[in-house]
């Protein structure tokens, strides 16, 4: 299964405070004295191990896609104007909940001509700014994966609509050719595309994602709404 699945509580804080004592240890030794990438990960699994807990397989309410309208976006209560980016911190506190951990903000996204994933921020600064992506919405760390996350909402009809989705389109794609040329690094990506816009185009991210040369590494990749996020996630 793509996502991975829930342990035992008492295995999974076992395994977490192995981790840190391993990690620590290491970052002591003079090997790792400078190692950046050692005390990275150690401080987001130090922020997610107090939130690690067993879930249980109560769903959260969770509207699937193709019923978010624009209107129905203007009734819930945590939607203000559109301008807050109250839709992302909606998404990003549903799977937080879902997989009780905290989703930490990166600023990793791809460089599409030279395929690389790396941390950069404000890449318009630079002539080779439009070579970017954008950056992932978040990461975190489980069950020794790197998982890193996008989310996105698009209701109702329009150009602009079909615009940013095309952006999106790109933006997995992105994700899929990386992976094809790093197949051996521990790491998933996860894209939550809510709003009755996403599930109408639901077939062309269906058609990216069935390409046979990414046939080796698709599990790796999940492109679905919240509610479908839930369902593989409980399942």
């Amino acid at each position: 299964m793509l996502i991975v699945k829930k342990i035992d509580y008492i295995s999974m804080l076992f395994i977490h405070i192995n981790t840190i004592y391993t990690f620590m240890d290491l970052i002591k030794s003079d090997v790792f004295e400078n190692h950046q990438d050692y005390k990275q990960i150690l401080e987001l699994d130090k922020d997610n191990i107090i939130q690690t807990s067993i879930n249980t397989t109560k769903n959260i309410d969770i509207k699937p896609s193709n019923i978010q309208t624009k209107d129905w976006r203007k009734e819930q209560e945590w939607y203000i104007n559109g301008k807050k980016n109250e839709c992302e911190i909606y998404q990003r506190n549903k799977v937080q909940e879902i997989i009780g951990k905290n989703i930490i903000k990166t600023n990793k996204r791809f460089n599409k001509e030279k395929n690389t994933f790396e941390d950069i921020s404000n890449p318009n600064v630079r002539d080779d700014g439009f070579e970017w992506t954008e950056d992932m919405d978040g990461e975190c760390i489980y069950s020794g994966i790197k998982h890193y996350y996008n989310f996105k909402m698009i209701c109702d009809k329009g150009g602009a609509q079909t615009r940013s989705l095309r952006e999106v389109y790109d933006f997995i794609r992105a994700q899929f050719n990386w992976l094809i040329e790093n197949t051996e690094e521990p790491v998933i990506f996860i894209n939550i595309l809510d709003g009755d816009e996403s599930f109408r185009h639901k077939n062309k991210f269906d058609y990216l994602k069935n390409n046979k040369k990414y046939e080796s590494i698709k599990d790796k990749i999940f492109i679905g709404d919240l509610y479908e996020f839930q369902q593989n996630y409980n399942s």
